[in-house]
Order: C-alpha cells, then structure tokens, then sequence
C-alpha cells in the first residue's frame, strides 16, 4: 500500500494540483498581500517613515491597498473553488476525492476574466493614489519605496542591472 501512495504522489495529477496550489493559493506572490493587507500597510508606514504631513496621501494610498485585497479575495473564491479537493463524506485516511465537479472551459475563463480586471482596476486605483503620495515623499523615501513596494504588491521584482 505505501508503494500505492507513493507512485500516486508522483503521478502526473498529483503533480499538477500542487503546482497548481503553489501558484493560486497562499503562498503564491499577491496572495499575502490580500491576506495580510493591515500588517503590510503597518509595515509600510513605518518604513516609509510617513510624516503627519504625508499623512492623508498616505491614508489615501492605505484605502485603495485596502479595497484591492478585499476584491481580490472575493476574485479569488471561484478560482479556489476550482482547484479545492472534495471532503464531502470522507473519513479520516481515506483519499480525497480528486477536484470539484469540472467546469467547463467558458466557465474558466469567465472566472480568469473578472481575477484579472479585478487585478487592473486594482492596479489602476494604487496607481493612482500611489502616484499622489511619490508627489509628497523625500527622496529617501521614494528610493525606500521603490524597494519595498513591488513584493508588497504582488508585482515582479525588476530585472537587475548590469
């Protein structure tokens, strides 16, 4: 039986819903910042060092990274949903059931369709305020948060110079 399980976690299935899991769920890079919107906004202020005097570009900027997580967690149920094992009537050891019922291919892509303008009126909105608060940082603070902004906001890391 323990050569069963083993051959099963190596098949090609089993391989492609942990690579899934990987890319859409917690650990994938955005995710945290949806879940963890007010710790990452706390961190930011204080290293950004933002002054009384920055203080409403600032809260402008908090509310737009707010209101993103919170409609990007709602964006990212129904892709969960397609991805989340069935437990229904299973007992303690047993083998999950393999996916949810399958959608079809229109489904999926409606489900990419609202993620990602969700993803762009978001990136729109943080834009926006973003912008607003660079007008008011010191220069050390703009290099501060050209450092410390894109992994916070799930965005890719730049290509390094050489």
């Amino acid at each position: 039986m323990g050569g069963e399980q083993g051959a099963m976690s190596d098949s090609p299935m089993m391989k492609m819903m942990a690579m899934m899991k990987t890319m859409h769920g917690a650990d994938a890079p955005g995710m945290a910042m949806i879940d963890r919107v007010e710790g990452r906004i706390a961190y930011l202020r204080a290293e950004l060092k933002i002054t009384d005097a920055q203080a409403g570009a600032w809260d402008a900027f908090a509310a737009a990274l707010r209101v993103n997580a919170k409609t990007l967690a709602a964006a990212r149920e129904p892709m969960m949903g397609q991805m989340k094992m069935g437990q229904a009537g299973m007992g303690a050891g047993q083998p999950q059931a393999p996916m949810m019922p399958a959608q079809t291919l229109v489904q999926r892509l409606d489900v990419q369709e609202r993620w990602q303008t969700a993803r762009l009126e978001g990136t729109r909105a943080i834009k926006t305020t973003f912008t607003k608060l660079n007008d008011v940082l010191s220069p050390d603070q703009k290099k501060a948060a050209d450092e410390l902004l894109p992994p916070n906001l799930g965005l890719a890391m730049p290509m390094m110079k050489m």
